[in-house]
């Protein structure tokens, strides 16, 4: 682990697993207490997925059919869990190599050569503590000799409590079939509408909002504090993911539409994965910036 520190911020980072964060918390009123929340060890099957975030490249979420596509060239991708499909992309089963350390900051770069994957990437992570944000930056890299499809998604776990409230803007709303898969893009239910601060599901949810306006609000009553997060444009797609009976809930920020990997299938208002020539990349950020209330 390594601990990165700001006046009223506390991060651990595991660059073993993923470059996962395995804790944020923060100073509110005297007291510390969590801004993300991994869960406990017990249910860790999988450490990096269950720690406080981790990152998901070449691509977020699910696989459709285990193929990703670009340039006209499809690229077969092998299931990493007890999923019939490929999950997340493969960032967070590797090793990370620490590069730049201060107090406050880290950056840490994967190569992932073709020997290893379907296709050659590099990418790189920065983690930014200022008094009162978690500022993150990923950047993905073709390395290779052909084009390569890419995307990138930042996977945190927030704190949930009777009190926790959300908001956030979004055009259209996904319903979630076979294989967790979205299926067909609806309006916005008003049930699952969050553009006015609204708790959160009690049932089972895992849905793609796509058009999302890149800012959420998590409100944290119970705990002290509001959390506005941030995202560049490129993450203008949004999973909330609510397993019922945990103490805990994702939002999960990301570059494309979950599902939609394969460029031959790609419907509006679905966005599908980037195209990166030799030598290109992919860059995005994402803030968490808390508040007291």
């Amino acid at each position: 682990m390594i601990a990165l520190a700001s006046p009223r911020l506390r991060a651990t980072v595991n660059p073993a697993q993923g470059g996962s964060i395995n804790s944020l918390v923060c100073q509110v009123q005297g007291n510390w207490v969590p801004i993300l929340q991994a869960a406990p060890p017990a249910e860790q099957t999988y450490p990096a997925m269950m720690s406080g975030l981790f990152l998901m490249l070449p691509f977020a979420n699910r696989a459709v059919r285990n193929c990703l596509s670009a340039g006209g060239t499809t690229f077969t991708v092998l299931p990493n869990t007890a999923e019939p499909l490929a999950l997340h992309g493969t960032g967070w089963e590797r090793a990370w190599q620490v590069r730049d350390q201060t107090p406050q900051s880290l950056r840490l770069t994967l190569t992932v050569p073709a020997s290893t994957y379907a296709f050659p990437f590099a990418a790189e992570l920065h983690f930014d503590l200022s008094e009162t944000a978690l500022n993150l930056r990923s950047r993905l890299t073709n390395t290779g000799t052909h084009a390569i499809p890419a995307g990138i998604g930042f996977h945190p776990w927030f704190p949930r409590s009777p009190g926790t409230r959300l908001r956030f803007v979004a055009d259209r709303f996904w319903l979630e079939g076979p294989d967790h898969l979205p299926t067909s893009p609806i309006s916005i239910p008003p049930e699952l509408d969050f553009a006015q601060p609204a708790a959160l599901p009690a049932t089972w949810r895992n849905n793609l909002y796509s058009g999302w306006s890149g800012q959420a609000e998590i409100m944290q009553p119970d705990l002290g504090y509001r959390l506005r997060v941030k995202a560049s444009d490129r993450l203008d797609n949004l999973m909330l993911y609510t397993p019922p009976g945990v103490s805990r809930f994702a939002l999960e920020p990301q570059s494309h539409s979950t599902g939609f990997t394969m460029a031959a299938e790609l419907a509006a208002p679905a966005k599908g994965l980037d195209c990166l020539a030799p030598g290109d990349s992919l860059n995005v950020a994402l803030s968490m910036t808390v508040e007291p209330m």
